[in-house]
């Protein structure tokens, strides 16, 4: 343990108490984003990680050498005086479920996140994205949208640039942030312009034990919302208190009034509001049926914050996706690999298999597998059932997929990736597609999930070199 105050480190047998009105739990990138914020406004804050060296610890002892610290203790330490502290500022992923934050509330302290923080100093209208599954996607293309009709954007959140950095560029008209259960946890009066949940499965199952205490999670974004996006697929994501709020809604069915759905008019497909065609699925750069869904979602958000269609269209024309999201690897043979590491959850999963194997008259050889993360992998019988001829394990999880989907197809149990891709491509078949969709977590083998797409990519682009 390290205790730093005053700019003097001491070691855990100092009897040294840090006396302090706002407490930032973890100290990762979140984090020191917050103590860039409450150095700004001059507040009087410790950091406290239980992590011996935190990601962003040398960068805090050289920017902000006054800054107290603790670190590599438990949450229950006591070199903070809890009873002095007014607000803790915790990381998302840190539990809410923990000593220190116990005692803060019981002495009638208030318990936050970065996004609470930051929604208390903008004035510029807000689009907050949740979902089990596409926010990044449906996040980015929104900001680029924005960007498109020259507005002035912020694109932060759970993607890329923390919220609070974002206070420090130039003065923006229009918030697009991708939000997190864990941020949403801690966050009170977001007042969004416009929220969606795009989409909720299995996920974080070991944080909140069941389905509900994660809807409920992500169902505070709608706190204060004026408008709302809604899936027609999944109508109940949205609180009855919110349902009388001005929205509009998307599907995969014909639309209506105030809906974004698909139509079809001489055997060309069109994404359509109420009984406007907007654009050709064929001129969108982004496969699948799960894409049709992100794009008719980003369009409801752009259009409640009065982002011109015109522009939003031209945007999504040259919308290439993201990396790791049913990324297009190769085609090698006439046989397609695709990428979507990002899967890190079964709704992910099956979202890749129904988008893609209703798209291609070839079959699916699925690569899964890794931390599932207390999941229920059920809901994947169907879609494998019905798509794909092979299936290769591998990671933690693997052996509770396998008795899970037992009988679904034909299952291979590997050592790694390396060998799972190998024998995909042995049993690959010309028109097939091979697919990595974990439905897990990477980090039981890999450092993230990013990894393990970059990984799959090169074992691919070897195969090619040697075709």
């Amino acid at each position: 343990m390290t205790l730093n105050q005053d700019k003097t480190v001491h070691t855990s047998n100092q009897d040294k108490t840090v006396h302090t009105s706002w407490l930032v739990l973890g100290l990762g990138i979140s984090g020191y984003s917050c103590v860039k914020y409450l150095s700004r406004i001059d507040a009087n804050f410790t950091v406290m990680d239980s992590r011996e060296h935190p990601p962003m610890l040398d960068q805090l002892i050289a920017e902000f050498p006054e800054v107290p610290y603790i670190v590599g203790v438990d949450l229950s330490s006591p070199y903070v005086n809890l009873d002095q502290v007014q607000t803790v500022v915790i990381s998302p992923g840190i539990s809410v479920d923990n000593a220190v934050v116990d005692t803060v509330i019981k002495n009638g302290g208030r318990v936050v996140g970065d996004i609470e923080l930051f929604s208390r100093e903008v004035t510029a209208p807000i689009v907050a994205i949740t979902g089990s599954n596409a926010k990044t996607t449906v996040t980015t293309l929104v900001g680029e949208m924005a960007k498109e009709a020259d507005i002035a954007v912020g694109v932060g959140g759970n993607i890329g640039t923390p919220v609070l950095d974002l206070l420090e560029q130039d003065k923006k008209q229009l918030y697009v942030l991708e939000l997190s259960s864990f941020q949403l946890e801690t966050t009170e009066n977001l007042n969004a312009a416009v929220a969606t949940i795009l989409n909720l499965s299995d996920d974080h199952m070991d944080r909140y034990g069941g389905i509900e205490g994660y809807k409920k999670a992500k169902q505070k974004i709608f706190s204060n919302c004026l408008s709302l996006v809604i899936n027609r697929g999944q109508p109940d994501l949205v609180p009855v208190a919110e349902s009388n709020k001005n929205s509009i809604s998307f599907g995969l069915d014909k639309p209506c009034e105030r809906q974004l759905g698909l139509i079809k008019e001489n055997g060309v497909q069109f994404i359509a509001y109420e009984n406007s065609k907007l654009i050709s699925t064929d001129d969108l750069k982004i496969e699948g049926e799960h894409n049709f869904l992100n794009a008719m979602a980003a369009i409801a958000l752009g259009m409640l914050v009065e982002i011109p269609t015109e522009k939003m269209i031209r945007c999504l024309k040259k919308f290439k996706g993201l990396p790791h999201r049913c990324e297009w690897v190769a085609n090698i043979d006439n046989v397609q690999f695709f990428n979507d590491s990002k899967a890190t959850n079964v709704g992910a999963c099956i979202a890749a298999l129904t988008g893609l194997g209703k798209s291609r008259s070839g079959k699916i050889l699925l690569v899964a597998g890794g931390d599932g993360k207390g999941s229920d992998f059920s809901p994947l019988i169907e879609p494998v059932s019905h798509f794909v001829s092979n299936l290769f394990l591998f990671g933690r999880d693997a052996k509770q997929l396998e008795r899970q989907l037992h009988g679904t197809t034909a299952i291979f149990m590997v050592k790694d990736l390396t060998e799972a891709v190998e024998l995909a491509w042995q049993h690959a078949q010309p028109g097939d597609l091979v697919l990595l969709s974990p439905a897990c977590a990477s980090l039981d083998m890999f450092d993230n999930y990013q990894q393990r797409g970059d990984q799959f990519k090169e074992l691919v682009y070897k195969i090619e070199a040697a075709a």
